[in-house]
């Protein structure tokens, strides 16, 4: 033996001495190394275990890195809110400045130009081009002489309210409005009569009053943007609307238990259209340019209630009505069940050619709706109603592609697949022919919804070509879940 291996062997001999000494457990080195070996292997372990729980989790948690925020400045936030409110001030100054140009008189004035007091009933190009010189020279002069007096301007419109003379007007950006005016694009826009070429003149008229309309009503939304940041959340907007109804003949006699139901489907209806991402708030901006809009002011005009409009008391009625129908255990809130029972229409068509207790909706569309957008643990309440009232009986137009997207993508891949059409459609199909409707195969028409929309591979549908295309998107929509719906555009491409 070496002189090294000697040293090492006492040493160990040494080392199991005093060990036993202490704890009298080993016999032998070789038993002592190994012991150590196995309680390093253990302590190792030990800290891999926490290291690798410690990893997973900040990976749970993860670490969000601690923002500057700046102190809180009480005499600066008095300064902005005192600008702010003086922003909003000036805004509806001159709001109600601009209203008072086309108040009463103007009006009575506008449609004696347009009807020759009362001589005609059509107009040409030529007598509308001197009626626009007429007016505009009318209102000229007018505001030259000076206006009426305060209590002269509309009801409803904000009072003139004087601003102090060192505030910077172009420190605020006003929400812009179109000016009402007798213009071409108002003659263009309305249909001509087959015998002349002329244009109702009521129809121009109606076309006048819609801008003054809209003017007012755009005066009417700042003062209930709360924040005034342009913006009106949905307390704004059930709000203005609160307000406004008394002021309407058509809905001012609603009774007080149903006007929350009344308020919610017009909130519903003008949000669902503007706020397509859902983020809970809409631009008044946005609000006043809208289509939805137009139907608004269509009603607020009106003296009789329009049938065949969203807003009416009838339609939303009969939309409480038919949420009514299909809460059969009475307590307010809609299962999956009672929607499978669903029948398209506002008042609800019963006998649309299917048994009674069928929809004309897939079951599996139903079901994924209450996956993806019930609350209150699989159930539905009013709001959710209307919103799902919406998106179907609307269809084929489509203003929220995405609601129908998270429906569609079972598998949340972002993509869709023959299979994944083949599995909504399947139910679809099934209910045409036992109605006794002659289909075409359904592998081809699978193949055929494919190609509603537009896509960079066959077969193959993704997230963003869906949404860059809602009319598509919603004929797809419509066709996939709605077996009448299905008939119906079926018929038509026939015809």
């Amino acid at each position: 033996m070496s002189a090294q291996s000697q040293s090492k062997a006492s040493i160990l001999a040494a080392k199991l001495a005093a060990y036993n000494a202490k704890h009298g457990k080993y016999d032998s080195p070789e038993e002592l190394v190994s012991a150590e070996e196995r309680q390093f292997a253990e302590e190792t372990a030990v800290i891999r275990r926490a290291i690798d729980d410690e990893a997973a989790q900040s990976i749970k948690t993860p670490l969000t890195p601690t923002f500057y925020l700046k102190a809180a400045n009480p005499a600066a936030h008095s300064i902005i809110e005192k600008v702010n409110n003086a922003a909003t001030t000036m805004e509806l100054d001159l709001r109600a400045s601009q209203i008072e140009e086309f108040d009463d008189p103007a009006h009575k004035k506008v449609l004696d130009l347009l009807t020759a007091n009362g001589g005609r009933k059509s107009i040409t190009l030529s007598e509308y081009m001197k009626v626009m010189e007429e007016f505009r020279q009318w209102r000229s002069d007018r505001i030259k002489n000076g206006l009426p007096a305060q209590e002269s301007a509309p009801s409803g419109v904000p009072q003139h309210v004087a601003l102090p003379v060192e505030m910077p007007i172009n420190t605020f950006r006003f929400v812009p409005c179109t000016r009402p005016e007798l213009n071409m694009e108002m003659f263009i826009t309305c249909p001509r009569e087959i015998s002349g070429g002329g244009v109702d003149c009521q129809q121009l008229f109606q076309k006048f009053s819609k801008q003054v309309a809209r003017l007012k009503c755009e005066a009417e939304l700042l003062m209930f943007d709360s924040d005034g940041d342009g913006k009106l959340s949905e307390e704004d907007l059930d709000s203005y609307i609160r307000y406004l109804m008394p002021s309407m003949p058509v809905v001012g006699r609603t009774p007080a238990d149903s006007i929350p139901f009344y308020v919610c489907a017009v909130s519903r209806r003008l949000f669902w259209a503007i706020d397509q991402s859902n983020r809970g708030s809409i631009r008044i901006s946005d609000l006043i340019r809208s289509d939805v809009m137009d139907e608004w002011l269509d009603l607020q005009l009106a003296r009789d209630d329009p049938p065949r409009n969203w807003f009416s008391s009838a339609v939303t009625t009969q939309l409480y009505e038919k949420f009514l129908l299909l809460d059969s255990n009475e307590s307010g809130m809609l299962t999956a069940a009672n929607m499978k029972r669903y029948k398209k229409g506002i008042p609800m068509v019963v006998d649309d050619g299917l048994p009674q207790d069928v929809s004309p909706l897939s079951t599996l569309f139903i079901d994924r709706v209450f996956e993806i957008s019930a609350l209150y643990k699989s159930e539905m309440d009013y709001k959710s109603f209307v919103d799902f009232v919406i998106a179907v009986e609307f269809l084929p137009q489509c203003s929220r592609p995405q609601y129908f997207w998270s429906i569609f993508d079972l598998d949340g891949t972002g993509v869709l697949t023959p299979m994944t059409v083949l599995h909504f459609f399947r139910e679809t199909y099934q209910k045409l022919v036992d109605a006794g409707v002659e289909a075409p195969p359904l592998e081809l028409v699978v193949q055929e919804l494919f190609d509603i929309i537009p896509t960079k591979e066959n077969l193959r549908i993704t997230r963003q070509e869906f949404l860059a295309a809602p009319l598509s998107a919603g004929l797809l929509s419509a066709l996939l879940i709605d077996c009448l719906a299905f008939w119906t555009i079926e018929n038509r491409e026939h015809k």
